[in-house]
């Protein structure tokens, strides 16, 4: 199993423990998010795997399918209902996405919070602009990492 480091925010999809890496477009989100339901998601850039197997967001095989390289991650997210929703809201700001689908808004908080922690998000890496919100019917959970709540 591979660890996440405090100086980087790069992470293959075997990191985070979500599936990816997809390219954020409106194709990739619908054949890979492939239903609503509660889920968390990393967004950011792609570092290309090696210079000999250069890769942009645009090129590739499969419009829709996984890509290589890391995702250098800028968003920590969750959706408590609707995941692919979610995620194509970012469509646009980012050039890549993974995620993972969880049984219900407790997990996707408790993984979206850990995530967050790890790629730097209390000290500002992140373009989250504050630490995960509690799901709504939880209002007084705690944030398995840090109390917060």
């Amino acid at each position: 199993m591979h660890t996440v480091t405090a100086h980087t925010n790069r992470a293959p999809a075997e990191t985070t423990g979500l599936r990816g890496n997809f390219r954020l477009e409106r194709i990739s989100v619908d054949v890979h998010v492939n239903h609503r339901e509660a889920g968390v998601f990393t967004l950011g850039s792609l570092a290309p795997p090696s210079p000999a197997r250069p890769w942009s967001p645009t090129t590739g095989p499969d419009p829709a399918g996984s890509v290589p390289g890391e995702l250098s991650i800028k968003y920590v997210g969750r959706s408590d209902h609707d995941l692919r929703s979610e995620i194509a809201e970012h469509i646009g700001r980012y050039d890549a996405f993974q995620f993972e689908f969880y049984p219900n808004d407790v997990a996707a908080f408790e993984k979206e919070c850990r995530l967050y922690h790890s790629f730097g998000g209390p000290d500002g890496k992140l373009d989250n602009p504050s630490h995960p919100p509690r799901p709504e019917r939880f209002p007084r959970m705690s944030c398995p990492v840090c109390g917060a709540g």
